[in-house]
């Protein structure tokens, strides 16, 4: 699902099984996993420019991967628990120790575009002034919450690195965790979207808007860099600045939901994974409790 602003909306009723602000437990019985592609960005350091250096609006990206036709066949796999090496294949005997690390997955802080109700995915804008306070209180409560951060790492676009840095750590930037490409409709507002291509598109995760991307597209990718990073983080932290459909996308990984399921992300909202022997667990959801009292102004 998509929406104004990175679908920053009024939040839905709450849904079954998924609470913010508390520990999850989700079962998601006859679920089927769909056949995905892969991307291949790499992870790059952050070098960034300072004053008259910065552009003041670029669209940044990869490239998207291209949506399968509606209704054209596929081979449908064994869902992840009956393959063999799969997510969801037996632990170790009780007793045995090993690592668990944690995904810290935080959306950006606010922008005068989500502020503005806009549509915003590759064009790159900075955080306003809430938003930078936004990043500051997250940044405090991820650190005091968290075990030990290996690293922090970032969509490529200004808002999320501006959000990464509040940690005062060195940010690597993945290009995995880049918002959708709304395409022709990035930067405007919802209301300019005809009815009939936003309810298609919320239905069907392989439509792609006229020179955008998937949702499905966006669950491939961000799968990959979960798996890879959860990989690295041993048995700590690793935070990911992003936006709403990765945190999306990154809650369906860790939940074996299919992609297109709904629900609402705040700015500098705090979402947790853990991977305990390759087995990812969500722990929590769009955490806001640290942005409480922050004036608007």
């Amino acid at each position: 699902m998509v929406g104004p602003a990175d679908r920053h909306v009024h939040a839905p009723g709450r849904r079954p099984g998924v609470h913010a602000d508390r520990h999850v437990l989700v079962a998601i019985p006859g679920l089927v996993v769909h056949p995905r592609s892969r991307t291949r960005a790499r992870p790059w350091s952050l070098e960034r420019g300072h004053g008259a250096d910065r552009p003041r609006a670029r669209v940044v990206g990869v490239e998207a991967l291209r949506a399968r036709r509606r209704g054209a066949a596929v081979t449908v796999p064994a869902h992840r628990s009956a393959r063999p090496g799969g997510h969801g294949r037996p632990g170790p005997p009780f007793g045995r120790e090993h690592a668990v690390s944690s995904l810290v997955v935080v959306r950006h802080g606010r922008t005068a575009a989500n502020a503005a109700g806009l549509l915003l995915g590759r064009l790159d804008v900075d955080l306003d002034a809430l938003g930078r306070r936004q990043a500051v209180a997250l940044a405090a409560a991820v650190t005091a919450s968290s075990g030990p951060i290996r690293t922090v790492v970032s969509s490529p676009l200004r808002r999320a690195v501006e959000t990464a840095e509040a940690f005062g750590l060195p940010v690597e930037v993945d290009e995995r965790f880049i918002e959708v490409d709304y395409g022709d409709w990035d930067g405007r507002p919802l209301s300019e979207v005809p009815p009939e291509i936003w309810s298609e598109w919320r239905s069907d995760p392989h439509f792609s808007p006229t020179a955008g991307e998937s949702l499905h597209g966006v669950a491939a990718r961000v799968d990959e860099a979960c798996r890879d990073w959860a990989a690295r983080a041993g048995d700590g932290s690793v935070v990911v600045a992003t936006h709403v459909s990765p945190v999306k996308a990154a809650v369906g990984w860790a939940l074996g939901a299919d992609v297109n399921w709904t629900s609402h992300v705040d700015p500098a909202s705090i979402t947790r994974i853990d991977v305990d022997g390759g087995r990812p667990r969500l722990r929590s959801f769009n955490e806001t409790g640290h942005l409480v009292g922050l004036a608007a102004g």
